[in-house]
């Protein structure tokens, strides 16, 4: 894969964010359906673990998306696993299980 700009992996998981903002993934374990890169989103900033099989994605503008990986949509409808509205909105860096919104209030997985 070219014009990576950061990777993200987690178990048997892992994420990979092009230049231009566009989210991958492959593996994920345990049944690992996702062997090679599997396009998600575009305007993707970072990735951090939430629970089980469920991750945040933090877009550009401060936006919060869940992924689910443990669907049972093949690989073509890996998309259709993200949500359509935010979870959180104006945050500035998510981590497992919580984010940090722009005003410095950290933010529980729990409260969602």
């Amino acid at each position: 894969m070219n014009q990576v700009s950061s990777i993200y992996a987690f178990g048997d998981t892992t994420f990979a964010i092009k230049t231009d903002g566009s989210l991958y993934v492959w593996g994920g374990y345990p049944n690992e359906k996702f062997y090679m890169p599997q396009y998600v989103r575009s305007g993707i900033t970072a990735v951090a673990f939430m629970k089980e099989d469920i991750y945040q994605l933090l877009s550009a503008d401060g936006q919060v998306f869940a992924l689910n990986l443990n669907s049972d949509a093949g690989d073509a409808e890996l998309s259709q696993d993200v949500n359509s509205s935010a979870i959180a909105d104006n945050v500035r860096s998510v981590f497992s299980s919580g984010m940090i919104k722009q005003d410095d209030s950290l933010m529980d997985v729990e409260q969602i």
